[in-house]
């Protein structure tokens, strides 16, 4: 065999290797973008009030109509409390909940808070308070925040948005996604803050197709 069939044979070789690569690399890119975009769970805000595992719980506000929301229906802050807080020790939390295990395994997931501000006041204010975090479970009673985001009043229009925490969680345990309103930033004006659904999302790495 001649030297120029032995480098046209690891030519095709290398050729065919590279094609290969690429194909799966192709393969693996598709598969990321569908995790991406496709929610893991689906939580409604405006879910009445509830303390089964599995569902959000409220501590201030309201159920309200919203021919804007997913579902018709909204959760507004209030301060008043909830007819659970009422008779239970009164949390801080506008939302918090579900206590289960959306991940299942270690990795970066994102977490999506969809949000309106009807007639916010145009202030750098923090309004809001957006964190997600293990919670104690078992024999392990320990709490970790794994990410939080403030929204400034600013920030907040008439009509809903999506704000999102990236975060890496462990995979074992239990989690919740919480939501604090700050009542002393919109104690003045007339403005209502309304949640309407929190997602959760596989937030893969762009290098994990490598």
């Amino acid at each position: 065999m001649g030297s120029a069939q032995v480098i046209y044979l690891l030519i095709s070789a290398l050729g065919g290797a590279l094609g290969a690569l690429i194909l799966r690399s192709i393969v693996k890119f598709i598969g990321i973008l569908s995790y991406r975009w496709r929610p893991l769970a689906i939580y409604d805000c405006a879910v009445q009030e509830s303390t089964k595992i599995g569902e959000l719980r409220h501590s201030w506000g309201n159920q309200e109509y919203d021919e804007y929301s997913r579902n018709g229906k909204a959760w507004e802050y209030s301060p008043v409390p909830t007819a659970s807080c009422r008779t239970h020790t009164l949390g801080e939390h506008t939302i918090y909940g579900p206590y289960i295990n959306d991940f299942g395994k270690p990795g970066f997931y994102r977490v999506r808070f969809r949000i309106r501000g009807i007639k916010a006041p145009k202030s750098n204010d923090s309004v809001i308070a957006l964190d997600v975090v293990k919670s104690p479970f078992g024999d392990d009673r320990t709490l970790i925040l794994l990410g939080q985001r403030i929204i400034k009043a600013n920030g907040l229009f008439g009509y809903y948005q999506n704000f999102d925490i990236v975060c890496h969680a462990p995979g074992p345990g239990v989690y919740e996604y919480r939501c604090t309103v700050f009542p002393d930033a919109i104690a003045n004006s007339e403005c209502k803050i309304r949640l309407d659904s929190i997602k959760v999302y596989s937030h893969p790495s762009i290098w994990d197709i490598f």
